[in-house]
């Protein structure tokens, strides 16, 4: 495969031809594309396209490193841009116009090396961002965070953001209100959400949350005739892409025919976003941690966490608990649950003795773990954590595979 690498102030790309005919990337691809570790590495991929306008030299889409389409990026537009005169499509020293899923874009050149893109106006009308909810456009809306109202601006550029002006955008708590935000039910869509300190009138420091990559890693363990395991599902955003990754794996899978059993680690809607998709689609049971199984069963988004926070999660169907000490057996190997609280009170890890191979969800990341939602809301978890951190510490696993991010040794 022929690709460039590129960046725009830093925000950097993949970027793929396709004006000879070739297919679309899929979301394997864009994952494999945007890994770090084992990939090129990227935020996202561009694939440069025969324009639908016949004012334009070229038409691009964005892919983000799940395989969600973006609408609009202004760093890659100026990569296109360049891209496109280096290719020799577009001119060095003249105007030229290029086209995005969300419009035609004016290019110049700025005089210095670079390109300048017309990004359009703003959009403020909540149909066009979108935006749900609320009763007309306004300057600012009020969102129920842990029962604190959140203010915010909405806005699209072809991507909806939500823009929160703060004193200090570096002491800003992008890590709890960045995913907060984003799984609220009043920005279907996601949103990239932004953090704004005002320096002077025409100037400010800005931190953005960008939406499409938080979905949880989808664990997939096969080779089993009876079936294979998924280990969680990510969001329900990203259900679409969660079931054309499993179609994948099952297709280059020799011995797993089927989806015989999803298990979810924790029930945050990152993690189970994706089971209601996968229960329809393969007619599959789900496990989830013993100590939500009643809650769930019930289906009490209050004590889910989903209703406090406004995440979405279609609601499935919990066919058994799965508790500490248990165990699930996959392609003649033992998967032992281990409990991890912390990060979640009902958390489990699963460890395999014989490859000492982890899967520690969001009890332990490369750099650091999850986010502690009790200590957020007022009750004591930090000893929880050290006893998780303990507990992965005896198992003396050789390779883990985390919640969020690429697997590692160290």
């Amino acid at each position: 495969m022929r690709f460039t690498k590129m960046h725009g102030a830093g925000n950097d790309f993949v970027v793929l031809d396709l004006r000879g005919g070739l297919p679309a990337p899929t979301p394997a691809l864009c994952a494999r594309l945007g890994d770090r570790h084992f990939g090129v590495g990227c935020d996202q991929i561009l694939t440069i396209e025969p324009p639908r306008s016949a004012d334009a030299v070229a038409g691009y889409r964005i892919w983000n490193a799940d395989g969600s389409a973006s609408g609009q990026c202004g760093n890659g537009a100026r990569c296109v841009a360049a891209w496109l005169v280096r290719d020799g499509a577009a001119p060095a020293d003249a105007g030229f116009v290029i086209e995005s899923p969300a419009g035609v874009h004016p290019v110049h050149p700025d005089g210095e090396g670079g390109f300048v893109v017309d990004m359009g106006a703003p959009r403020f009308a909540p149909a066009e961002i979108p935006l749900a909810g609320v009763d007309g456009e306004h300057d600012e809306y009020a969102l129920d965070l842990d029962g604190d109202s959140l203010r915010f601006g909405a806005v699209s550029m072809g991507n909806p953001h939500a823009v929160i002006e703060v004193a200090d955008a570096a002491a800003a708590d992008v890590a709890r209100i960045g995913p907060a935000v984003q799984a609220s039910a009043m920005f279907p869509d996601s949103a990239n959400v932004g953090f704004a300190q005002v320096l002077a009138p025409d100037r400010i420091r800005l931190r953005v949350f960008e939406r499409g990559w938080l979905s949880s890693n989808l664990i997939y363990l096969g080779g089993d005739a009876a079936g294979a395991v998924v280990v969680d599902t990510g969001y329900c955003s990203h259900a679409d892409q969660t079931l054309e990754l499993l179609a994948e794996a099952l297709k280059e899978d020799s011995v797993a025919a089927s989806l015989r059993l999803v298990v979810n680690t924790h029930l945050h809607s990152d993690h189970c976003g994706g089971n209601a998709a996968l229960q329809a689609r393969h007619s599959c049971p789900v496990w989830v941690p013993a100590g939500q199984f009643e809650v769930a069963r019930e289906w009490d988004e209050a004590r889910l966490s989903y209703r406090l926070t406004g995440q979405q999660c279609p609601r499935f169907r919990p066919d058994a608990p799965l508790a500490p000490g248990n165990a699930l057996e996959q392609a003649g190997l033992v998967w032992q649950a281990h409990a991890a609280p912390g990060h979640d009170p009902h958390s489990l890890l699963l460890f395999e003795a014989e490859s000492r191979t982890l899967i520690s969800a969001d009890a332990l990341w490369e750099r650091g773990f999850g986010i502690v939602f009790p200590e957020i809301d007022g009750h004591a978890a930090f000893d929880e954590v050290e006893l998780s951190l303990g507990c992965i510490e005896s198992l003396e696993p050789a390779l883990v595979i985390p919640g969020h991010g690429a697997p590692f040794a160290d």
